[in-house]
């Protein structure tokens, strides 16, 4: 079973065939949420990807790692409303990567990222 299996539970959209859908990027309502629908997306994708090992794939590793320092550059110019939830991924991201290198990654800290995720998603398609 994958770690993070239902990660996307209620998206409509941009589906991968495997029951995971992510909204397309023309859903997100403008402004930070337009902007950064990309990285948003990609961090979706990614934490589906981390598996059930102790330890995220390289390849997860470094397209979290991009998605988190542009999510972490715009931090300074978003929405009020935007904000925070932009801040948990950031957040979640680090998590998974700091355990993700001392071999501590678990069910928990991948359900943390999405949870972040799907808030921020759900807030920027309201």
């Amino acid at each position: 079973m994958a770690l993070f299996g239902a990660l996307a539970t209620g998206c409509a959209g941009g589906g991968s065939g495997d029951g995971f859908e992510q909204p397309p990027v023309s859903d997100f309502r403008a402004g930070a949420c337009t902007t950064l629908a990309p990285d948003i997306l990609s961090v979706g994708r990614d934490a589906r990807r981390l598996g059930t090992a102790n330890v995220a794939p390289p390849s997860v590793q470094a397209a979290l790692k991009q998605a988190q320092d542009r999510l972490r550059a715009a931090e300074s110019t978003l929405e009020a409303d935007v904000a925070p939830m932009v801040s948990d991924v950031v957040v979640a991201i680090g998590a998974v990567r700091l355990s993700s290198d001392t071999g501590g990654l678990t069910l928990s800290i991948g359900k943390d990222l999405s949870t972040a995720y799907q808030r921020l998603v759900d807030g920027c398609i309201s």
